[in-house]
């Protein structure tokens, strides 16, 4: 007699009969970030699917982060060092921004760092304004 655990079922859905093809694009999806609404449009399953999928075959969800987070961080050395090389004539805030999200998508993935949701930058009403008139006016952008 073998203790195997059942899998589990979110209604009737477990997420074992479908294509390891197809089982593997919504992992790959789901680690990305993207909404399990999104990719239930997608690929054409219930949500019950997709939940299901990421509990049952998690082995398969944390090898498909694992690379993902491989593919950030190879980014992320490659990217630097290409910064490095152009860094005379790069503005210093593209550098640090570039570097930045490589890294932190990097160390998302890995589970080190929580996903934080940027803050809105709206511009003050009367900067807005001024920049529309100039637009209407033909004039380049001033400032920022």
């Amino acid at each position: 007699m073998t203790d195997t655990i059942p899998p589990v079922k979110i209604r009737r859905a477990t997420g074992l009969n479908i294509p390891r093809r197809k089982a593997n694009a919504i992992l790959r999806e789901l680690a990305n970030g993207r909404s399990v609404r999104s990719i239930c449009r997608e690929h054409k399953t219930s949500h019950h699917l997709v939940n299901a999928l990421r509990i049952n075959r998690a082995a398969d969800y944390e090898k498909v982060r694992k690379q993902l987070r491989d593919e950030w961080a190879t980014l992320a050395a490659v990217g630097t060092a290409e910064l490095l090389s152009r860094l005379e004539g790069m503005d210093t805030r593209t550098l640090v921004a570039a570097a930045g999200v490589s890294a932190e998508k990097a160390l998302m993935l890995e589970g080190t760092l929580q996903p934080t949701e940027m803050p809105k930058m709206e511009p003050a009403a009367d900067a807005w304004n001024a920049f529309v008139a100039g637009l209407k006016a033909g004039q380049p952008a001033q400032g920022q």
